[in-house]
């Protein structure tokens, strides 16, 4: 039951997925290819093996795919039931945490911008965010991705910007939708869903830094234009009047270019300095 359980937690990106199968690590699943296995989203996973079957998933996909009836928990924790050949085996509990930093992240945003939670976790994780969310009307739980899809195309219609940020599969939808969106990775190198950028969870905390040098680069954009226009402005009316010669236009052309590249390069790095960034060439 454990290989058959790690097989199947192995084929699946969902971080409780992945926390399983690190607890199963040591078990061997070189024999074992699965026959058929069918992840549904925001609930959990249907798999096959040698006429065994599994479910693995929330209450709700437990409940819906047999004929059993959980009893609901009052723990704070996020349960992942578990069932083989229809006999339930029990379940894995995971303390939710806070992601280090987002807190504070959180604080700094919500000065600027409108910020909502979508969750397709239990409302009882809400009680460790309601000060940080202003509340409940801001918080949303029990979300399925499809719900999240539409909580952001609504947004979209009333012309509004979203920026979503998510860490799964589950946020695929709404990534997609959304103005712009950021897969949130322990790796980056790892699938992630489709998305506009990907960011390191380590550098989450730093994601309010990243807004303001993407707001300081587009005016550094502008300027360059500007500086490029008057440039070229007042080559054009030497060139006109007669007060350059065509070996000289020939020079000063180029430099254009190298003088909007020169001032966009330094500008970018010194506010990317001052906001503590790196950034690589």
């Amino acid at each position: 039951e454990k290989i058959l359980l790690k097989a199947v937690a192995s084929n699946s990106t969902h971080p409780y997925s992945k926390k399983i199968y690190q607890l199963l690590k040591k078990e061997s699943t070189s024999n074992i290819e699965l026959d058929f296995i069918e992840e549904v989203r925001g609930k959990g996973i249907h798999a096959s093996f040698n006429g065994n079957t599994l479910l693995m998933g929330n209450q709700s996909f437990i409940e819906e795919y047999s004929n059993i009836t959980l009893e609901n928990s009052e723990s704070l924790n996020s349960h992942v039931h578990i069932l083989i050949n229809n006999e339930y085996k029990g379940f894995f509990s995971f303390d939710n945490r806070i992601r280090e930093g987002l807190p504070s992240l959180i604080k700094k945003l919500k000065l600027k911008y409108p910020i909502r939670l979508l969750s397709g976790d239990n409302k009882k994780d809400g009680d460790k965010l309601i000060e940080l969310f202003d509340g409940w009307k801001n918080m949303y739980f029990n979300q399925t991705p499809q719900q999240k899809l539409e909580f952001v195309d609504t947004l979209s219609s009333q012309n509004e910007k979203v920026l979503m940020i998510g860490d799964g599969l589950n946020d695929a939808g709404a990534l997609k939708s959304s103005s712009f969106g950021i897969s949130i990775s322990d790796k980056t190198s790892s699938f992630s869903p489709a998305c506009d950028g990907i960011l390191a969870s380590d550098n989450l905390r730093n994601f309010d830094k990243l807004l303001d040098f993407s707001h300081t680069s587009i005016r550094i954009i502008i300027a360059s234009f500007v500086l490029s226009l008057i440039y070229n402005i007042t080559g054009l009316g030497f060139a006109i009047t007669g007060h350059l010669s065509p070996l000289v236009a020939a020079i000063l052309m180029p430099l254009s270019s190298v003088s909007v590249m020169v001032f966009t390069t330094v500008l970018t790095r010194i506010q990317a300095k001052k906001l503590g960034l790196k950034i690589w060439a």
